[in-house]
């Protein structure tokens, strides 16, 4: 398939046979090839090893190796098979399946470096690796595999995502091009609108179990969803625990189990500091009391999802099965990636739309 001829998804079009380039095997000689483990240019002196399921820089249609172009302008493919005509032949081609961009899928993709998984594939010289010009079925024109690069996966229902830089590629969806199917591995806001991390500010996010779900601001607080009890918001923040929904109260806890003697010194529970009622590291507390968010002035594209979790997930486990906290504690959680950087601009208290919960 001639992949920069296609027409946005939103326009119902017959697909094009693809044009077979210059040299490229069929699929019955594929076949028959000889199949090889990896293969080895030389640049600047230096060799590099291609292997399968390695992710691949590649220039797009048009553009030379010298041309000055942006990271987030490369075409992105990942090699699935290395093979050659013969077993001394220098006629060597990689089956390469493409990472789907923006123009390619404007209405599933937002950010400049996302990527979008797709089941489509091209056979590609390995000439183009060290950037020589030959043909290759993906526009039928010239394209060059520049170097090596890496797609982390985001998964936006995952507590546990791991982080991503402001110029990192990523991937969240996988695409079915025949089908014209996405599966996309997060829940979408009442809006219904993915979150776009070059432009959506703030995003809300729920990680109780069965919520998971981020949410614009904007819909928020159109959507009236305030949080009107500010008294122990924080402590309740803390209590909103990512592993289950069961609700766990810690002023229910600690009041069946600290001696009447020693309730005097607690004689406001609405008000008193949560660090202070745990009886916890305050870094500790103060990274798990946080909300949930991301966003370009949340955090950048994962925000600081895992780092409160985790502070989160140490404190319950202290309270529910009578574990201390580790001396290594800080290895654990990241404080300082816990703390939302906002641009000095408060958060709003919201209530998660599904579970009630604070977020």
């Amino acid at each position: 398939m001639a992949r920069r001829t296609k027409k946005r998804l939103t326009v119902k079009k017959k697909p094009k046979h693809p044009k077979s380039p210059e040299g490229a095997p069929s699929h019955t000689e594929w076949v028959a090839w000889r199949h090889f483990a990896s293969f080895v240019i030389e640049s600047n002196s230096e060799e590099i090893e291609f292997r399968a399921y390695i992710r691949a820089l590649i220039l797009p249609h048009g553009v030379e190796p010298t041309d000055d172009i942006t990271d987030d302008q490369y075409w992105i493919g990942v090699i699935r098979d290395i093979r050659a005509r013969s077993a001394d032949s220098e006629d060597v081609w990689a089956r390469v399946q493409w990472y789907w961009d923006g123009e390619d899928v404007a209405r599933v993709i937002k950010s400049l470096y996302e990527r979008i998984f797709s089941d489509t594939y091209d056979y590609v010289s390995t000439s183009c690796f060290s950037g020589e010009h030959h043909f290759s079925t993906r526009n039928s024109g010239f394209i060059a595999i520049v170097g090596l690069t890496k797609v982390k996966t985001l998964d936006e229902c995952l507590a546990e995502q791991g982080p991503i830089g402001e110029n990192e590629f990523f991937s969240r969806c996988d695409f079915e091009y025949r089908a014209k199917r996405v599966t996309r591995r997060a829940h979408l806001c009442l809006c219904a609108t993915p979150f776009n991390p070059d432009t959506d500010p703030v995003i809300h996010f729920c990680a109780r179990k069965s919520c998971r779900a981020g949410y614009h601001q904007s819909c928020l607080v159109n959507g009236g969803y305030w949080d009107q009890d500010l008294s122990d918001r924080r402590l309740r923040l803390v209590e909103a625990y990512p592993d289950h929904d069961r609700k766990f109260s810690y002023k229910d806890h600690i009041s069946q189990q600290r001696p009447r003697k020693r309730r005097k010194f607690f004689p406001d529970w609405d008000f008193i500091e949560p660090a202070s009622l745990l009886g916890l590291p305050e870094d500790l507390v103060r990274a798990a009391e946080q909300p949930i968010v991301k966003g370009t002035e949340a955090g950048g594209v994962v925000g600081n999802v895992a780092a409160v979790i985790a502070a989160r997930r140490r404190i319950y486990d202290v309270y529910s099965d009578d574990k201390t906290i580790p001396e290594d504690w800080r290895d654990q959680v990241d404080v300082t990636q816990a703390i939302p950087l906002t641009n000095g601009k408060p958060l709003p208290a919201f209530l998660c739309p599904s579970c009630n919960g604070p977020i």
